[in-house]
């Protein structure tokens, strides 16, 4: 079960004028939000620039944010996937990068199996 209470803002991923993403930019971000107190970051969100971002640079974001944070806030990160297989595998990519949890919406996170037998998954589940 998490116990993490608080504010934990879903963090935009920076980019240049060419689309490249500047993780320059998004340190910077993350660390003003802790400096102003905010529980936890949530990089990468859900409905967002997650499923937009190669692999590569999904890695970048999380690496990055967890050393920005270095241990005073909790550091989440979307997961946003069509298949379970697929979350399940960027899961544990995810948490070999640094990412302490994952938030997935409900629908992404429910199996066939459990859709069909209208059992609810977390929404947020702590690696």
């Amino acid at each position: 079960m998490i116990n993490w209470t608080g504010v934990f803002p879903a963090v935009t991923t920076k980019l240049t004028e060419a689309g490249a993403v500047d993780i320059e930019a998004t340190k910077a971000s993350i660390d003003r939000l802790i400096e102003n107190g905010v529980s936890g970051v949530i990089v990468l969100p859900m409905l967002g620039e997650n499923a937009s971002m190669s692999m590569e640079e999904r890695e970048a974001i999380i690496r990055r944010a967890v050393e920005v944070a270095n241990g005073r806030v909790p550091v989440l990160s979307g997961l946003a996937e069509v298949t379970l297989e697929n979350a399940k595998a960027n899961a544990a990519l995810y948490k070999s990068f640094g990412a302490q949890a994952y938030g997935v919406p409900e629908p992404w996170l429910q199996d066939r199996y459990s859709r069909d037998r209208g059992v609810v998954q977390r929404h947020c589940q702590r690696f």
